[in-house]
């Protein structure tokens, strides 16, 4: 990978010295093929043919400094993300986690918008009554500034079939595509329907715990409820 990044610095640096390279010998041939009025022209011509190559270098390097900056500065600030946002999920898994404060952290972590969503989905996976109650409220907040992508990462959750989740989180993420308006996924919660068995759902979360019957009907039951909303708001905006 290394050396893929270095071919490309080399390509990119070839393609600067060309640059300058050409617009020095146009500079030449202009002053060549100009008439010669007097000594000051010449001495311009001459004058031009050091300071704009050099000036080009100079705007080409800085933009270079610039964009490296920029990068840099952007990467400490996802990092710094990642750092504060890894602090509120672990705090809102905390065996004495309250109501307010579930609701506070889930808050503050819905200020870092689509960052936070996988951060929310976690704490749905592993978290107690409380935490889970406030990664739904936060994931709701976030829905309403980064819909599409809140969307696209619940679809991802129900679409997985691997035992990644927990029959649990397959519940809530189907409950918050359908409050989200999720039109966008009528069609994977469709075919989850279709598919929806209660041996398919024990095969296709954790056995962690193993979903019942019970809890199988709780699964179906809320896919129908999601489903049938969606379809109604799929209706409404085609009218």
């Amino acid at each position: 990978m290394d050396d893929v990044h270095d071919d490309s610095a080399t390509i990119e640096l070839q393609k600067i010295d060309q640059s300058l390279r050409d617009l020095t010998s146009a500079i030449k041939n202009l002053s060549e093929s100009a008439p010669k009025k007097s000594k000051w022209s010449g001495s311009i011509v001459e004058l031009l043919k050091l300071i704009i190559p050099g000036l080009v270098l100079f705007g080409v390097t800085y933009w270079i400094k610039d964009s490296v900056d920029m990068a840099l500065h952007e990467r400490q600030l996802q990092l710094d993300y990642v750092k504060t946002m890894g602090t509120l999920a672990a705090a809102m898994q905390k065996p004495t986690l309250t109501t307010q404060d579930a609701t506070d952290n889930a808050i503050q972590l819905a200020a870092f918008g689509k960052y936070s969503i996988p951060f929310f989905i976690h704490v749905l996976e592993g978290g107690n009554q409380i935490s889970t109650v406030g990664s739904s409220e936060g994931l709701h907040m976030v829905s309403m500034t980064e819909p599409d992508e809140v969307c696209r990462q619940l679809a991802l959750v129900i679409s997985n079939r691997s035992g990644l989740y927990k029959w649990t989180t397959h519940l809530a993420a189907m409950q918050l595509l359908g409050e989200a308006g999720c039109t966008s996924a009528t069609h994977t919660v469709e075919n989850y329907i279709n598919s929806l068995t209660l041996e398919n759902l024990q095969a296709w979360v954790s056995p962690q715990p193993v979903p019942n019957p019970k809890e199988f009907g709780d699964m179906k039951n809320q896919a129908d409820k999601t489903l049938k909303v969606l379809q109604r708001l799929s209706a409404s905006a085609s009218r």
